[in-house]
């Protein structure tokens, strides 16, 4: 099984909207979120610390599966943890409508590694954080930032549990 590099990045965060690109090699997938339904960044992190839990004895319910929303579009999403690789499935569907099913825009399925994708996640969150800050991100998201999901992909980034609020600003602060 081949893995590839994942490079995940947001490229704006506005009213109620947020543009995420996810590229695997020669491959780009552009995300236009809007934030009525969807916690994109609260959906990834939930995902990749249960497989992480999945793949160390946990125990489900896993979030690996989830859909996000835009105007007239889904994204769907399944990841499946396999050993040090999650197998990722995203897919686009328009807003055809062809039988009972929306029309597919496109299709990704690839293979990365699970912990550079993790890494990924990480970096979105602190991009997006370091631009926007916890309150601003409120105010054009319409919700509070995930931050415990945030600290909680650190922790199995880092192999290391939090331990307090000191280790957790300590985490943050590192992000800058």
């Amino acid at each position: 099984m081949t893995t590839r590099t994942p490079a995940f990045s947001f490229s704006e965060l506005r009213q109620g909207w947020l543009d995420i690109r996810l590229e695997d090699g020669d491959k780009v997938c552009d995300f236009s979120v809007a934030s009525v339904f969807s916690e994109p960044l609260r959906d990834l992190c939930d995902a990749l610390v249960d497989a992480h839990d999945a793949m160390n004895g946990g125990v489900p319910p896993y979030h690996f599966e989830f859909e996000w929303l835009g105007e007239g579009w889904i994204y769907f999403w399944k990841l499946q943890p396999e050993g040090d690789v999650i197998k990722v499935h995203a897919s686009f569907a328009g807003s055809r409508i062809v039988g009972d099913c929306p029309s597919m825009v496109w299709k990704l399925d690839t293979v990365f590694d699970r912990n550079a994708f993790a890494r990924e996640i990480w970096s979105m969150g602190g991009e997006i954080l370091s631009k926007h800050g916890l309150v601003g991100y409120r105010q054009l998201w319409g919700r509070d930032f995930p931050l415990a999901q945030l600290l909680g992909l650190r922790e199995i980034i880092e192999d290391t549990p939090m331990t307090g609020w000191d280790s957790e600003l300590k985490a943050l602060t590192a992000l800058a």
